[in-house]
């Protein structure tokens, strides 16, 4: 029997991506992105700081600690290692965010216990905590592009139109009110 995902266990949440302005509206920051649209708006307060490692920056507010990468999408390992180990937190109430091109563009997965299918910030994050044990958001970011499917290498970093964007907000929107405050959204 697989374990059912509850947010109120969840207190550390990153959002994978890579840093810079360059990076910042193409597909592979859908984790970095998710973390944003949570700190706009359903985890307001908290300024953001930069830990004195360089390689991340986090948010404290409502008992929830978002994080943000300062570090490249393949070396997301050691950015999760170094927050937990700060955070004093175990791996089983975290949860990564990251962008996954083999779910649908407006869809999402939540995981626990899988493999990396690929991503090599997922596995990179494994290899450093050594478990899979901890809880995955896959936002579908699709691979499907006029009508073709194209490699995800090449894919991942390309730049989301305003439509994508918007559906990306809108999957952002559902996971928020479905996953991880669905008592506020019955209100």
């Amino acid at each position: 029997m697989s374990e059912k995902f509850n947010f109120k266990t969840i207190r550390v949440i990153f959002g994978l991506g890579n840093p810079g302005r360059e990076y910042a509206d193409t597909f592979h920051n859908a984790g970095s992105q998710l973390i944003s649209f949570l700190k706009n708006d359903f985890i307001p307060g908290g300024k953001w700081k930069k830990h004195s490692s360089g390689i991340f920056t986090y948010a404290q507010s409502d008992g929830k600690i978002l994080v943000l990468p300062l570090v490249f999408m393949n070396e997301s390992g050691i950015m999760v290692s170094r927050a937990i180990s700060f955070f004093k937190e175990n791996p089983k109430r975290i949860l990564v965010a990251h962008d996954d091109s083999d779910i649908r563009l407006g869809s999402y997965k939540i995981a626990k216990e899988r493999g990396a299918a690929g991503h090599k910030g997922a596995l990179s994050v494994m290899t450093h905590l050594g478990t899979r044990s901890f809880w995955r958001v896959r936002i579908g970011i699709g691979r499907l592009r006029n009508g073709k499917k194209e490699k995800a290498e090449s894919f991942v970093l390309a730049r989301e139109t305003p439509e994508e964007t918007e559906t990306l907000r809108k999957t952002f929107e559902t996971i928020a009110e479905k996953e991880f405050f669905p008592a506020e959204s019955e209100n």
